[in-house]
């Protein structure tokens, strides 16, 4: 996990992990969170990281009492922004972790 890293910073320490993994024969999934946007993702994505947590996908969204509105529960796929070309991978908390 990189977190709070900027993306140059993001881009040294992947190209040192990577370089680690071709030495040693094994794989590191990384991930870079903390502080990126909508507007920054693409900045992280094109390091070279496996995973970017985007908490602003949740952090800024405001709620709505639907209670009374649905008749059923509305599946959470629905609910959720996709940002092309990452995918949702998982949640934490209320972290939408992004597949690039």
């Amino acid at each position: 996990m990189l977190d709070n890293f900027s993306p140059e910073r993001t881009k040294g320490a992947v190209e040192i992990i990577r370089a680690w993994e071709k030495e040693n024969g094994k794989h590191i999934e990384i991930e870079s969170s903390g502080g990126i946007t909508i507007d920054t993702i693409h900045d992280y994505a094109i390091t070279g990281v496996d995973f970017v947590s985007v908490g602003a996908l949740t952090h800024s969204i405001k709620s709505l009492d639907m209670s009374g509105i649905s008749p059923s529960p509305i599946p959470i796929w629905r609910c959720v922004p996709i940002v092309p070309p990452a995918r949702i991978a998982a949640f934490s908390g209320s972290t939408a972790h992004i597949s690039i």
